[in-house]
């Protein structure tokens, strides 16, 4: 899946000359905080609850203000929110957090059922979802 993500993002640049990002933004599905794309969160803050919600509100945002065309939504904020939920003892945050995303997964994969083999990438599959999906009821047992 890399070399096919590199391969459009390379067709991006070679035939329109911008990056994804750059067209995304065009496009107005780039997720930002504070005028900020969420991607340059995702070290620099990976350890801060309030940023990593933040993150996870604009790729909500962006994801349901889209009723016709998906973007299979980014996992790593809300594992990571998760993750810092549950070190902090806030198990029905964590569980909320889980819950948000498991919305989106589910409607996600509901609406790529309706498109051709191949159409859009579906991180909803990866490993960090499988994660979140995992993590959910372990918080549950929790609170």
């Amino acid at each position: 899946m890399d070399d096919i993500n590199r391969y459009v993002a390379e067709s991006m640049a070679e035939r329109f000359g911008v990056t994804t990002g750059e067209y995304m933004d065009a496009m107005g599905i780039l997720p930002k905080v504070n005028g900020t794309p969420v991607y340059e969160y995702a070290k620099s803050h990976k350890n801060d609850i309030d940023t990593m919600l933040d993150c996870c509100r604009a790729i909500e945002n962006v994801y349901w203000s889209y009723g016709s065309m998906k973007m299979s939504p980014e996992p790593f904020y809300f594992e990571r929110a998760a993750i810092l939920s549950g070190k902090a003892k806030d198990y029905s945050g964590e569980v909320a957090i889980c819950e948000r995303w498991i919305d989106m997964a589910e409607d996600f994969k509901q609406w790529l059922k309706t498109k051709p083999k191949g159409v859009m990438a579906d991180v909803t599959k990866g490993p960090v979802s499988k994660r979140i999906y995992a993590r959910l009821p372990k918080a549950q047992d929790k609170i």
